[in-house]
């Protein structure tokens, strides 16, 4: 079985407007949804979507069996007119979903049939601005775990592992050294090198996926930099063998988000 976790990017559009009608890269995502033809597709960052399409027009635009698009319902990006959202679409037989309230905003749980026992995938996308809100929000993500079940957690945990944060801090130095525009964001990055949150979840006995670490943005879209400094999209797992994972890097998911798709199969 191949799941696949993906940042859209403001859901395909150029920006978070609510006058465009349709996503401008709607079709580049297609394209590479398909082109990863994975059982299972989590993608992050659908703005708008929840009032777009339907899940049974998802289901038809993506071909896929079973879908469930859900708003963050995230008071502070409401604000900002930030109309994110989780989409999960499922070709395994007997999929079902569960929308979970994660305190500030939601996230998804997807029970996937997989032998005797089903495996649960938590769809999530963390708060950008601060680890203590995320630390909140795993909190509650928590209290959804079985420990003996079989459980990956994926998205945009818009936060670093303790693997990554030294040898980020020097590359972000050296780039805000040089890229002085961009110091507006220096807060934010220090932010996400606190580690905590990953942290918890390796106490936990989750197991991180990537090995070795493989960064997932920006992407060449944002012409922020060349190539990829962040890892900002993991894939945790516990009682459940991860055979491969993967971060596509291919030109086409240069043009589709400022994130890279990480994929594992089972």
């Amino acid at each position: 079985m191949k799941i696949l976790s993906y940042n859209i990017m403001s859901g395909g559009f150029n920006g978070y407007d609510h006058e465009t009608k349709q996503p401008q890269r709607l079709e580049l995502i297609k394209k590479s949804v398909k082109a990863i033809n994975a059982d299972v597709i989590s993608l992050v960052d659908t703005f708008r979507w929840d009032q777009l399409y339907t899940n049974k027009q998802l289901c038809e635009m993506f071909k896929y069996r079973y879908a469930h698009c859900i708003n963050l319902g995230d008071s502070r990006l409401k604000k900002l007119g930030h109309n994110n959202g989780i989409t999960v679409l499922s070709n395994v037989e007997g999929t079902t979903f569960k929308t979970l309230n994660l305190g500030t905003r939601n996230a998804i749980q997807t029970s996937i049939p997989q032998g005797g026992a089903p495996i649960d995938l938590f769809s999530i996308y963390l708060d950008d601005l601060s680890e203590e809100v995320r630390l909140q929000q795993i909190h509650h993500l928590v209290k959804n775990l079985e420990p003996q079940k079989a459980s990956i957690i994926m998205g945009d945990l818009n936060t670093l592992s303790p693997k990554d944060s030294v040898i980020t801090k020097s590359v972000v130095d050296i780039l805000l050294q040089e890229n002085p525009k961009y110091e507006f964001i220096r807060n934010q990055l220090y932010d996400m090198m606190e580690t905590k949150v990953i942290q918890q979840l390796f106490d936990l006995g989750f197991k991180d996926a990537a090995n070795p670490p493989i960064n997932t943005a920006p992407t060449k879209l944002t012409h922020i930099s060349d190539k990829a400094f962040l890892r900002l999209d993991h894939c945790l797992y516990k009682n459940v063998p991860i055979k491969t994972f993967q971060v596509l890097t291919d030109t086409l998911y240069d043009q589709v988000s400022d994130h890279y798709p990480i994929v594992v199969e089972l």
